[in-house]
């Protein structure tokens, strides 16, 4: 979806979080698969959301690539409470279950004990 779509859907009130993706984005284009909200008609059937329809379709890609290895680098709690189809735990199983990926997990209780210490 489109940067501003997908900030206002991620990171709500976070406006702190909000400033630094389009930091990051500033000046790129990032994978937009679609242009409009939600997922498109021939898709609806497809029982995806559009969270699962955009960590499948990038899943996909980087498999076509010519890499030897292929690392997927997630940001993540470690827990499944809250996370549906198309989100964090969801994206690192469907990569583990390919066995085509190196699958690395930044521990974020760990981020966020260390930045609390801070």
């Amino acid at each position: 979806m489109p940067p501003a779509e997908f900030a206002g859907k991620v990171f709500g009130g976070l406006d702190g979080w909000r400033r630094r993706f389009f930091d990051l984005v500033q000046g790129r284009q990032p994978l937009c698969l679609s242009d409009q909200e939600g997922l498109p008609r021939w898709l609806q059937a497809s029982g995806f959301d559009q969270w699962e329809r955009g960590n499948r379709w990038v899943l996909e890609m980087a498999q076509t690539g010519s890499a030897r290895t292929t690392t997927l680098l997630a940001l993540w709690d470690g827990k499944d409470t809250g996370d549906a189809r198309g989100g964090t735990s969801d994206m690192i199983q469907i990569a583990q279950k390919t066995g085509v990926f190196d699958v690395r997990v930044i521990d974020a209780t760990q981020l966020l004990t260390a930045a609390a210490r801070v």
